[in-house]
């Protein structure tokens, strides 16, 4: 069942975590009772890795220790210029221009509507009124998504997979997370999600959300995956030490170089390729020891040996 997240999970810190005060990528920064915490990517790694029984769990079902975090837009649904067709509704609508978001169209998809109706399109400088009208837009948005039948294909079978060997997976999306239950539960991929990062997270970039993601499903980022179809969601996934497979469609494959893996279809995939996204994983606890020694001069320790035969 997917829980809608609305603040990260207590006890991150040893205390409860009351929400996020700011997030940015590759930095994390928490209110707790007792002030104020940073935490960095290292750090949020090192929070987040399991201890005990979990630790063995994930020893004898190595699966599990992944996370799988979904972007919502054109990797589970269909919104390939869905998105933008709102926009031009909305604009329609409240007499106002898009041109200036015509000559930005990547920033305009690709931020959080408040910041994209602030910013880049500079329609108002209140911030409650970007906020109302990035409701309206959402609502706009979720009558045309809605009109779909079906997510896009190979998405529920993937999902599928990813149940039947028990890896944790997430959604983020830009969406008010009662709007993305209402589409889950309309396709029937409500049980497929442990945690869904909506608007109310407050998370205005894609490294933000992830991070999010990251805390809600209790994964460290490095063990995780985002699937996304966006170049920028790329370079944020690995800012944030994830592993990053990107969806081609709504950007060209040789747009998505720099994902770990690029695929046509979510049907593409299978669980063997999510181990080999973390083929050299394990070597992580020595890598520090390594530096430390490269840092204070010392050489990797040798046996000593006298050449000398026991009797």
């Amino acid at each position: 069942m997917a829980r809608w997240v609305g603040s990260l999970p207590e006890r991150l810190l040893g205390q409860a975590a009351t929400g996020i005060c700011c997030c940015c990528q590759g930095l994390l920064q928490f209110l707790t009772p007792g002030g104020t915490t940073r935490l960095d990517v290292d750090r949020l790694n090192e929070k987040l890795r399991p201890e005990g029984a979990a630790r063995c769990r994930q020893s004898m079902f190595p699966d599990e220790a992944h996370g799988l975090i979904f972007d919502w837009d054109d990797v589970i649904a269909d919104t390939a210029g869905l998105q933008l067709a709102a926009w031009h509704d909305l604009a329609a609508l409240e007499g106002l221009s898009l041109e200036a978001g015509m000559r930005r169209r990547g920033a305009l998809l690709d931020l959080r509507p408040e910041r994209a109706i602030h910013e880049v399109l500079g329609w108002t400088r209140d911030w409650v009124r970007a906020q109302a009208l990035a409701r309206q837009l959402a609502a706009l948005y979720l009558a045309r998504v809605e009109a779909s039948p079906a997510p896009l294909p190979g998405a529920a079978a993937w999902l599928a997979v990813a149940a039947r060997h028990r890896i944790p997976c997430a959604l983020v999306t830009w969406l008010e997370e009662s709007c993305a239950a209402r589409l889950l539960e309309a396709w029937g991929l409500t049980s497929a999600f442990q945690a869904v990062i909506g608007a109310r997270m407050g998370a205005e970039t894609q490294a933000e959300r992830l991070l999010c993601a990251a805390c809600a499903l209790r994964r460290p980022p490095e063990r995780c995956v985002a699937f996304s179809a966006c170049p920028g969601a790329v370079t944020a996934a690995h800012n944030c030490s994830m592993r990053a497979a990107a969806v081609a469609g709504k950007h060209p494959a040789y747009a998505l170089a720099a994902a770990d893996v690029t695929v046509a279809s979510l049907a593409d995939l299978s669980v063997v390729n999510v181990r080999r996204l973390f083929a050299d994983a394990g070597t992580q606890r020595m890598d520090l020891c390594k530096q430390e020694a490269r840092a204070e001069g010392r050489s990797r320790p040798r046996r000593v040996t006298t050449g000398e035969t026991p009797t």
